[in-house]
């Protein structure tokens, strides 16, 4: 039952959040069907004689703006829909996590996590990735506050070239993970939250 409900819960968030989308869409439509219909009343019905050059002219700019009403709907649409994803993402894109070598000690390595956003971060979880299954940190502080971060110095064991991912929940509610080489993904929430083996 539960996996049903959460089924239809992402099925309404899709649907709010392509809503805008859907409903200019049919906007446009709607337009285009109707310079149709004026294109076809300015032509005049069969039995009337061949319509003037102004009536064409006439029709054709009217079915000219409609087009071009419907291609700017659609560009605001897009627009909009790009700068609601912006600014959805934009606190998880001030969240870093870094592993880099110490310096003037070429085998040991650092892994640094950072909360460069304005607002904290929750359910923070950082994983080191190996030869192995990834393994999660056990001494990861659980909230991270704005401008805050954290390092280690990661165990000899660590695999050269080895990565690692951080796990975290914005202040939104959404789920983000963000790995050692810059890439951000945004999880569909905590059933992706994986359970794995502590360091």
């Amino acid at each position: 039952m539960t996996a049903i409900l959460r089924k239809f819960r992402n099925l309404v968030k899709r649907f709010r959040r392509d809503a805008p989308t859907l409903v200019l869409t049919l906007i446009s439509v709607a337009l285009l069907t109707l310079s149709a219909l004026i294109c076809l009343k300015a032509l005049g019905p069969h039995g009337d004689p061949m319509p003037s050059i102004t009536d064409w002219i006439s029709a054709v700019g009217q079915a000219l703006g409609a087009v071009g009403t419907a291609g700017a709907l659609w560009l605001g649409a897009h627009t909009y829909l790009r700068q609601v994803r912006d600014q959805h993402s934009a606190q998880a894109a001030g969240v870093a996590i870094i592993v880099s070598s110490v310096l003037n000690q070429p085998y040991k390595r650092e892994l640094s996590i950072r909360n460069d956003s304005r607002l904290p971060i929750y359910d923070v979880r950082v994983f080191l990735l190996g030869s192995s299954e990834p393994k999660q940190k056990k001494d990861v502080p659980h909230i991270l506050l704005s401008r805050d971060g954290k390092s280690w110095q990661l165990p000899t064991t660590f695999v050269k070239g080895g990565g690692a991912y951080l796990e975290f929940k914005d202040s939104g509610g959404a789920y983000w993970r963000r790995d050692s080489t810059g890439k951000l993904t945004e999880l569909s929430g905590t059933t992706e939250f994986k359970t794995i083996s502590h360091d």
